[in-house]
């Protein structure tokens, strides 16, 4: 039985090698697609910290317009 488990577990390890050989476009775009959604969620964060910094940005900005018109 000890044969046969080493028998399996070094198949296993030669298929995921090959395997790993024989894709690795497949796994570097699966990289490129993790990097992508993590960089978006970034840049999609940056935006919103950047648009409600604007938008307090022009309130404040209107209220001092309003001050000076009256």
């Amino acid at each position: 039985m000890q044969v046969v488990e080493e028998y399996v577990e070094i198949d296993i390890a030669v298929v995921l090698q090959r395997t790993s050989e024989t894709h690795l476009e497949s796994i570097d775009s699966y990289k490129n697609a993790i990097l992508s959604v993590y960089f978006y969620k970034k840049n999609s964060v940056f935006s919103l910290f950047f648009g409600v910094n604007f938008l307090i940005f022009m309130k404040m900005y209107l209220q001092t317009q309003n001050m000076v018109d009256n």
